[in-house]
């Protein structure tokens, strides 16, 4: 078995380069891993970095299975012809639940209390067709997104990705519906908290971290607490809000 990786996961090309044969490796210019591109070099992999999805349809593939982790391109119809045992794509969500860009952020937003990673055969649908195997972790209370996605790698890089390609012909089971959701880059950047209830709002700026934070009004916050009497005596040396559920948050 030949695999095409559409990754910059260093540590998941390393796992899958010690159990199998990596033809090359697929990248995109604007998340370029510098580490990944010396890997490729040291282990003498063909490299290809795309600086726009249409250069995918382009390309002749040596693999006979994708691989795909992280990677921001859709691939066509066309692309996923040309590999005679198709292409499994890593989701760190639940397809039925969060579809989409950034499915543990969302996770956090909704107030999950664990993530599902899922392994599936792509179709030309985004995050849907036949599931070949998942797993899970919980949610601590001190995670954000960019600590869970760091959880969700290293499970994925483990036993997790040897048993997907191993079994990559299995079907646990066909997900052909569920919640798309949009990109949490550019979305939810300024509100008003008071508008929203006190959980959303911990998820949220948990889940926009990575992103910058929100702004309320012309301030940028990156982080919310609940209202803690003993922990905020002077309530107005804090950035506080009311929200809608009737509990006070903390925004810094």
């Amino acid at each position: 078995m030949k695999i095409s990786l559409f990754s910059s996961s260093l540590r998941l090309a390393k796992k899958i380069l010690n159990n199998h044969d990596i033809c090359e490796i697929i990248i995109e210019k604007r998340i370029l891993n510098k580490k990944l591109v010396k890997f490729t070099k040291d282990y003498s992999i063909p490299l290809k970095i795309l600086d726009r999805k249409e250069n995918l349809d382009d390309i002749t593939y040596c693999g006979n299975i994708g691989v795909m982790f992280g990677f921001g391109f859709f691939l066509t119809k066309k692309v996923i012809s040309k590999f005679s045992k198709g292409i499994i794509n890593i989701h760190p969500g639940d397809l039925k639940k969060f579809r989409g860009r950034h499915p543990i952020g969302w996770a956090l937003i909704k107030g999950e209390k664990e993530i599902v990673i899922t392994a599936h055969k792509i179709t030309d649908k985004i995050d849907l067709g036949k599931v070949i195997h998942k797993s899970k972790f919980k949610i601590n209370n001190n995670d954000d997104d960019f600590s869970l996605n760091k959880k969700a790698e290293r499970i994925i890089s483990g036993q997790f990705i040897l048993d997907v390609i191993n079994n990559y012909q299995n079907c646990i089971e066909i997900v052909n519906k569920g919640k798309y959701f949009p990109s949490l880059k550019g979305h939810l950047d300024k509100l008003n908290p008071e508008k929203y209830d006190s959980g959303f709002m911990l998820g949220l700026m948990r889940a926009k971290k990575p992103f910058g934070g929100i702004k309320v009004g012309n301030k940028t916050f990156v982080k919310c607490e609940m209202y803690d009497p003993k922990l905020h005596q002077n309530l107005y040396s804090y950035n506080s809000f009311l929200c809608i559920d009737g509990k006070r948050i903390i925004l810094s």
